[in-house]
């Protein structure tokens, strides 16, 4: 079973030689989880302080690991078969986007 918390940080880590981030999460109730971050390979995304964070128990004890996240500033936008990427400042801002849309457009924007 998942649980939800809120990002207050992420940090990079290496361990064995493996570079990775750890994102602090506060779930509530005065705990705070460490927890491993997971994405597709080919990504490098890091949350911003304020996002919502999906955690699930891993294997080593105590452990867990973000598997997703929802953006509280930029609600999701695009219709089905489309794509958006796009860079925030550290606030969550939008800065800049690549738009990829079912119409077979591909529209940038900064």
């Amino acid at each position: 079973m998942g649980l939800v918390a809120e990002v207050i940080s992420a940090i990079q880590k290496t361990v064995e030689g493996v570079s990775f981030r750890q994102i602090k999460c506060d779930p509530g109730g005065g705990e705070i989880k460490n927890a491993d971050h997971y994405q597709s390979l080919g990504e490098d995304t890091a949350p911003v302080e304020g996002d919502f964070a999906c955690l699930v128990p891993t294997a080593r004890t105590g452990g867990c690991a973000v598997v997703g996240y929802v953006d509280p500033k930029n609600p999701p936008s695009v219709s089905p078969g489309e794509k958006k990427i796009f860079g925030r400042d550290d606030g969550g801002t939008k800065v800049c986007e690549v738009y990829l849309r079912n119409d077979g457009d591909v529209i940038v924007q900064n």
